[in-house]
């Protein structure tokens, strides 16, 4: 071998056991795993028309509007 593909090879070596990013790798991967939950639950909350009840529920109660306040 070559003094060259010596030094390559001891660079990728050093490459592959190298741990440096892991922690990084790890928080991007979470930070991830929870923005795709909280998209998902955001969208089926919206098909539901969670939002739209809950908006009228509390604007009936805040207007007084006795009969359609439905609090539980």
């Amino acid at each position: 071998m070559t003094n060259l593909s010596i030094k390559l090879y001891g660079f990728l070596m050093n490459l592959v056991n190298r741990e440096e990013g892991q922690d990084l790798v790890e928080y991007a991967v979470l930070v991830g795993f929870i923005g795709v939950t909280a998209a998902i639950a955001l969208i089926l909350l919206f098909q539901n028309n969670a939002f739209g009840t809950m908006e009228q529920t509390i604007r009936a109660c805040v207007t007084f509007d006795t009969p359609n306040c439905d609090l539980p």
